[in-house]
């Protein structure tokens, strides 16, 4: 396998930074260097925990996407004096130290800056995979997840989702008759 050579040749991806090679771009290349196998379990992965993974390395991410994802539950319900969350929690396969204390300390801050921090969480969590796996399968999984992440900010307008927040605070106004 390719790994080595795949992992060496791609360009580096900073948090905040639009990365430089796009997901698509990137299962093309693995697509011409890896095992169908592993190309089919890249192309599966996604940012929502998937029930059953393909790989040990998206078991793990699902894990920690998972426990993520319920401590945001958490954090705002307690926020919210809600004490039913029980429904909107799904199974955590393990714990993850330090998460509940970010949570509440990104909680705090605006929409925006609130996902930036969450995924500055997801974004060390993937480097801590790579750990004595800088150059197999593991790396590349993580490259790819990294890409999404990137990914999913790219074509966010502050001033266009501004614009859309006051359309609907003055709808929902209006349909209150407040004003």
């Amino acid at each position: 396998m390719n790994h080595y050579y795949l992992v060496s040749s791609l360009p580096y991806l900073k948090p905040g930074i639009e990365p430089p090679v796009r997901s698509r771009d990137f299962l093309a290349q693995c697509a011409a260097q890896l095992p169908a196998s592993e190309v089919a379990a890249l192309t599966a992965v996604s940012l929502i925990p998937r029930a059953t993974a393909a790989s040990p390395v998206e078991a793990r991410w699902n894990q920690h996407e998972t426990y993520l994802r319920n401590t945001l539950i958490r954090v705002r319900a307690s926020q919210r004096h809600h004490h039913e969350v029980a429904g909107y929690l799904r199974p955590e396969g393990a714990a993850f130290g330090g998460i509940e204390n970010a949570v509440r300390d990104a909680y705090n801050r605006d929409p925006f800056q609130l996902e930036e921090q969450i995924d500055r969480l997801r974004w060390r969590f993937l480097d801590d995979l790579t750990i004595g796996h800088e150059f197999d399968f593991t790396a590349v999984f993580v490259y790819h997840v990294k890409l999404l992440l990137l990914e999913k900010r790219i074509g966010l307008d502050v001033t266009a989702g501004q614009r859309c927040l006051d359309e609907i605070v003055a709808a929902r106004l209006h349909a209150v008759k407040i004003f």
